[in-house]
């Protein structure tokens, strides 16, 4: 907007000038140039927003010993090889690069995207001084305003890059962000090497913030060993850092001429009063102060030129808005420059602040009063905006912007001049003398205004900036046609007064008058010729004055003045041409001036990232919710932000639409992205300004809340008539009825705003106000889930205090929901359907969050599809990477704790655990329905997925530690496993007692020693544990949905039903078969879509099998993928973390672990670990159930025995065969070793492991069969008949 308003005030001759420069190829390129360098920095402001920890903070997350700055580039070769030693870095290694690369690759593109800009800018610049351009010189292009203003601008661009880039992201951040990215793509791509000499740190944003680049942050110390370690001397900085890659000096020393001498945007018709000199300046003030970092020398040495352009920009202020809301103050970017720090002394002189103080204080005072005093009601109409825009209205909102500028920039963003010096190394007294004048100059400001002043001045300002430009805009759009109306009603009554003169008169024949007669036909016929083009308007509007003193002139005469309906008539007609005047002087440059004069967007960064004003603005709004109508005036104000960036994209987008070739696709690309981009930003700000009315709605509704719960008591059916007054509870509802006209009176003052445009954004109020509630009732939601359930590792709770956390977490979660549906009619919104699309939603995102520890690839919390941008989910970091995010990870906590063996045992004849010290259920059917009744069906359904998750991870630990387990029996005897297999082969057969005795114990005795083997069992049992409660979660989901909806669960079953029927007539297959082989043909009948949107249906109803589960285990870096092979009979591993080696395994070094493991390898162990838990079990009469022989055995029988299913499930069948013919081999071979030794032989040797486990493996195995519902039944019996167990069971 600036430059086109620019452009209005140009001559003729200007305008040529324009209209060549731009048509020319020299011209285009540079526009397209500038879109450039617009989307580059508004991306640069995209991406630092979302910089993960692990760039910023990488020692407090797992992946710190894999992020380096660029000192890994000396000791390269060293860090790849201890990675590559390592098994658990290795894992690390590959999670972090699933999970950045591609915010990597974004912030890598963006890097390049500065390095080619300059580069292309460079280019550009050698073009026109080649004379490669036929019609332009560099002489011609400055001589060029266009010219001038696109030079300046491109090396401007490229500056705020370096600023930013350094402010934004700092220097540390981005030598990791580099490092990380080389490591994985590698340094062959073109240009990495320059983009890092670019991109490393510099001493001021090292840490991650420029001093120069954003005033209103205190700027921290830096110690002179990090000085004298950068490689660019403090003092220099940042004319080193903008000398990475050079510019042509020449050609920006001739800009910062250009400068110095001429008003290159002429902005001073927007600005005639000299007391605005400064305002006026500011735009090309911001411009020379990036330039100067291109030339040092002029900071440095040249004080003429130095004082030269602060009197002519920074006469009466030190602090400079350069970009987009980003302020410098200069006493602190120039501070350690001589030639300007000895020309900015004079500015901060006491006397010449006192004198600038004073005026602006009386003009703050005198501004405020003029614009309150024009908005008064009925002032500001149609007729008076045109009188007085020129003469009046226009100089109060130049003026009020003016002060509000200086006192924003100079007293709040000056703030920063009181931090600590930027180098402790020199002691400068000049230095130290500026900064202290600086500093006295701001508090000096600060004490002389109060914010509520500001904020006074900026509300009546922006309202008075809307009625004008409102009313304006539509006398500009309307103004051809109302000139026209105004011009036809004038002529028809000076003819109908000429009519009224002539002898035709009918009425009255005495009023007759020749000379009239003929005058006012002949006026008549004047107003008719005229004309409103452009180009004769200077004409037009000297005949209207002409005709309007001729009109007023014939007043005077007796034959008119003594006709009252002919005075009447001719005033009309005054007043016609009047307004045809008024048409005729309303020009575009009027908004045009409006919008530059009316520019906020200096405060933007004051306001958005620091809150300034904000407070105050929404404590107005607290106080008087109808002031919420007026913040629109205030966000259009806002919207001046998108002007500067955008307009040369359109005006490039414009002229290569006239062109031949058309509009350039990348430049609608860049314009969109760069304008949505502000926009969102502004609206965003919007958002969490107008967020106090839906707070404001809810700590209303807090009250509702405890009256509906607690105070109000539901009235019974029936009363005696003196119980009446007692029940009614008038002073209970007086309070009810309160507290809801304070709702509807906050809802009101949002409703109140008028659907608006912010940029390219469509604000809707309503959605606003809905937006906004279900923000905060997000966040009540949020907060309580996450303070409701908690799980102290250091005192784990019991299962009385878990319930009663459920008890009280759902009695919270019911309040504030039926208080919430108890408004809904007062804020016009869905209650109902807002609670449950948001409580889904948090739901969700709290199980993604939760998730993040077992997925290789980590979701960021911004980047969720679950979470968004205006109704954002709280996000509590947890204190350590391995601490639960929420309540479901407390909740599992919980589960685990209660279910664990050493706590509770499990009885299938009751459905529950139960605790060991006083047999009460602690986990079972009933628990589950207290969680369905706190965090409804869609937790329940969530605590299963994550429980799914929690499985699919120790399902590939299990297969993990199995593997080691055969590594640690070959690294122990070598062929000792495949020996066994051997002597035990055919598994249907009995082999020879003692050999088969041995083997067995020599197997056990390896195994018991390894660390891996003896996880194997506790990690079987997690699985059971898991299994047995997404079963009981899945029967209440069933129960629940049947309930509350029958006809959604009998539609899905249904559907259910039928695919599976489908595909057991498409394989017709035995299972056993089906299973061994693997299906390989596909079903046309069932499509891949049916299934996979039939699924999580499926789940949410609870028609699911735990324990038929086939986990989806991620392989890479510990994964497994355990595909079964018909013709080797192997499976396929990856590369496991080695076990952990405790106290006394004495382990030094990973276990290597085989990458493929023959089937019968994979049974053997797991057969022989499963007799070692076995061994401590007993079948108990009194609860028909094995239970733990003694109370010092952690074994839980029966998780066991589904962990085991749960295992097998992973694999063909042919490796539950082979484990049932291993089990039932051992119940054959221990029945014959039961046979009565001679006395005298063997006493006090410990009998053999096959013994030990004998009384309950044949019970423990009839437990394994229950859990295998697809196994065959005609193979459970093989081997072992039913009647065998049984009787020796009876003789023992």
């Amino acid at each position: 907007m600036v430059h086109r308003s620019r452009a209005t005030a140009d001559t003729s001759s200007d305008h040529e000038e324009r209209v060549n420069f731009l048509d020319d190829d020299c011209g285009r390129n540079a526009l397209q140039l500038a879109a450039r360098g617009s989307t580059i920095v508004a991306t640069l402001q995209r991406l630092a927003a979302h910089i993960p920890a692990e760039f910023t903070a990488p020692s407090g997350t797992p992946y710190a010993r894999l992020i380096f700055d660029f000192r890994y580039f000396k000791h390269q070769d060293q860090i790849e090889k201890s990675i590559a030693d390592s098994a658990e870095l290795l894992v690390l290694d590959k999670e972090f690069y699933d999970t950045h690369m591609e915010l990597l690759e974004k912030f890598m593109s963006l890097f390049r995207g500065i390095y080619g800009y300059v580069i292309e800018l460079n280019r550009y610049v050698r073009k026109i001084q080649d004379g490669q351009y036929v019609a332009q010189t560099l002489d011609t292009v400055l001589e060029s305003l266009d010219g001038r203003q696109l030079l300046c601008e491109l090396y401007h661009l490229y500056g705020v890059m370096l600023l930013l880039m350094d402010h934004k992201i700092g220097g540390l951040v981005r030598e990791r962000i580099i490092v990380s990215y080389v490591r994985y793509r590698g340094s062959g791509e073109a240009h990495t090497v320059e983009v890092a000499e670019l991109c490393r740190a510099t001493s001021q944003g090292a840490g991650g913030t420029a001093a120069i680049a954003g005033s209103p942050v205190k700027r921290a110390p830096v110690s002179p060993r990090a000085a004298a370690g950068s490689g660019t001397g403090i003092s220099n900085y940042p004319i080193d850092y903008f000398e990475r890659v050079p510019v042509q000096k020449g050609v920006v020393a001739r800009l910062l001429a250009c400068i110095r001498s001429d008003d290159i945007y002429r902005m001073s018709s927007h600005y005639p009063n000299p007391d605005h000199r400064s305002a006026a300046m500011a735009l090309q003030g911001g411009i020379a102060f990036v330039l100067l970092f291109f030339c040092g020398d002029v900071l440095v040495q040249q004080l003429p030129v130095m004082k030269e352009l602060v009197e002519k920009h920074f006469a009466d202020n030190w602090v400079v808005h350069y970009y987009g809301g980003y302020t410098a103050d200069l006493s602190v970017a120039w501070a350690a420059f001589p030639a300007a720090r000895a020309a900015l002394q004079r500015t901060l002189e006491s006397h010449s602040v006192t004198y600038h103080l004073q005026r602006m204080r009386g003009a703050l005072a005198r501004s405020t009063e003029r614009v309150q005093a024009v908005l008064e009601e009925g002032m500001l109409t149609e007729n008076y905006v045109l009188d007085n825009v020129h003469a009046s209205l226009l100089p109060i909102i130049t003026e009020s912007n003016v002060v509000l500028r200086w006192f924003v920039l100079q007293g709040v963003c000056s703030a920063s001049a009181s931090s600590p010096p930027a180098s402790p190394v020199c002691g400068d007294p000049d230095e130290a003398s500026l900064r202290a004048a600086a500093s006295a100059a701001g508090q000096a400001v600060r004490a002389s205004f109060e914010n509520d002043e500001l904020l006074t001045l900026l509300l009546a300002t922006a309202q008075l900036e809307r009625h004008v430009h409102s009313r304006f805009a539509v006398v500009l759009q309307e103004k051809t046609a109302r000139w026209t109306g105004a011009r036809r009603q004038a002529v028809s009554r000076v003819q109908k007064l000429s009519h009224f003169f002539s002898e035709d008169n009918l009425l009255d024949t005495s009023v007759h008058d020749a000379e009239l007669e003929r005058w006012f036909a002949e006026v008549g016929a004047r107003i008719a010729n005229l004309h409103m083009k452009r180009q004769s308007a200077k004409a037009t509007r000297r005949k209207l004055q002409r005709l309007v003193a001729a009109l007023e002139n014939i007043q005077e005469f007796a034959q008119v003045n003594q006709q009252l309906q002919v005075l009447q008539y001719v005033r009309e007609t005054c007043a016609d041409l009047h307004q045809m005047l008024h048409y005729l002087n309303a020009e575009r440059r009027v908004l045009g001036r409006l919008a530059t004069v009316t520019d906020f967007s200096y405060a933007w960064e004051l306001l958005s990232a620091h809150g300034y004003l904000v407070r105050e603005l929404q404590a107005r709004i607290r106080r008087q919710p109808v002031v919420a109508a007026h913040m629109q005036a205030l966000f259009a104000k806002l919207s001046s932000l998108l002007h500067l960036p955008c307009i040369r994209i359109d005006e490039g987008i414009a002229v290569t639409a006239a062109s031949v070739l058309g509009v350039d696709v990348r430049l609608e690309r860049a314009l969109q992205f760069t304008s949505t981009f502000y926009s969102e930003e502004v609206v965003s700000f919007l958002r969490s300004v107008l967020q106090v009315i839906p707070t404001s709605i809810f700590e209303v509704l807090n009250k509702v809340m405890y009256l509906l719960t607690n105070a109000l008591r539901e009235c019974p059916s029936k009363l005696q008539r003196d119980e009446w007054k007692h029940w009614s509870q008038l002073e209970t509802r007086e309070q009810l009825c309160a507290c809801t006209a304070d709702i509807a009176r906050y809802a009101a003052g949002l409703l109140a705003m008028e659907e608006t445009t912010v940029g390219v954004v469509r604000v809707n109020p309503h959605r606003l106000l809905e937006d906004g509630i279900r923000k905060e009732l997000v966040e009540h939601i949020t907060r309580e889930l996450h303070a409701g359930i908690w799980f102290d590792r250091s005192k784990p709770s019991t299962v009385e205090d878990l319930d009663k956390e459920l008890v009280q977490l759902g009695a919270r979660l019911r309040g504030v929901r039926n208080s919430f549906e108890y408004i809904q009619d007062f804020v016009n919104v869905h209650g109902l359907k807002i609670w449950m699309e948001e409580f889904q939603r948090i739901v969700r995102f709290t199980l993604q969050m939760e998730c993040n520890a077992f997925w290789p690839k980590k979701v960021y919390p911004w980047s969720s599809p679950y979470q968004s941008a205006s109704i954002t989910i709280p996000y509590f970091a947890p204190a350590s990477p391995k601490d639960a995010y929420s309540f479901l990870g407390h909740l599992v906590q919980h589960l685990l704790y209660l279910t664990d063996p050493r706590e509770s045992i499990y009885f299938p004849a009751y459905g529950a655990w139960f605790t060991r010290r006083r047999l009460c259920e602690c986990v079972g059917p009933r628990l589950f329905s207290r969680v369905a009744d706190a965090v409804d069906c869609t937790g329940l359904a969530c605590l299963d997925e994550l429980l799914s998750s929690i499985a699919a991870k120790d399902m590939q630990l299990l297969v993990q530690r199995l593997a080691e387990s055969v590594a640690s029996l070959e690294s122990a005897q070598r062929g000792a496993a495949q020996e066994v297999w051997a002597r035990c082969m055919p598994t249907s057969g009995t082999p020879e007692k003692d050999a088969f005795l041995k083997d067995y114990d020599q197997l056990a005795s390896i195994l018991e020693a390894s660390p891996a083997a003896q996880e194997v069992g506790v990690v079987a049992m997690r699985l059971g544990r898991i299994a047995l409660i997404r079963q009981l979660i899945a029967h209440q989901l069933r129960s629940d949905s049947k309930q509350d909806s029958s006809a959604l669960v009998a539609c899905v079953q249904a559907v259910n039903n039928a695919v599976v029927a489908t595909l057991d007539s498409h394989l017709a297959k035995d299972p056993f078969e089906a299973r061994a082989a693997g299906p390989s043909r596909s079903c046309a009948e069932v499509s891949e879509g049916l299934v996979c949107g039939t699924a999580p249906l499926l789940r949410s109803v609870g028609l699911t099998d735990p324990f038929a589960t086939v986990y989806d285990v991620a392989d890479g870096g510990g994964g497994v993928s355990p595909s079964g092979d018909n013709t080797t009979g192997e499976f396929s591993f990856g590369a496991p973390p080695p076990a952990a080696a405790t106290a006394g395994s004495g382990a030094a070094r990973p276990v290597a672990v085989p990458t493929k493991l023959p089937l019968p390898l994979f049974v053997l162990p797991l057969c022989v670990v499963v007799l070692l838990h076995v061994q401590k079990c007993t079948y108990s009469p009194r609860f028909d159930s094995c239970i733990p022989a003694g109370k010092e055995d952690d074994v839980d029988p029966t998780m066991l025995a589904v962990g085991v299913v749960t295992l097998l499930q992973q694999f063909p069948l042919e490796a539950t065969r082979l484990l049932l013919q291993l089990l039932a081999q051992v119940v054959r071979v221990s029945i014959i070793a039961r046979t009565p030794t001679p006395k005298g032989k063997g006493k006090g040797a410990a009998p053999p492991l096959v013994c030990r486990c004998a009384d309950a493996l044949t019970m423990w195995i009839e437990v394994l069969q229950g859990y295998l519902p697809r196994y065959p039944e005609k193979e459970r019996s093989h081997g072992v008949p039913p009647s065998v167990p049984d009787r020796f069971a009876q003789s023992v």
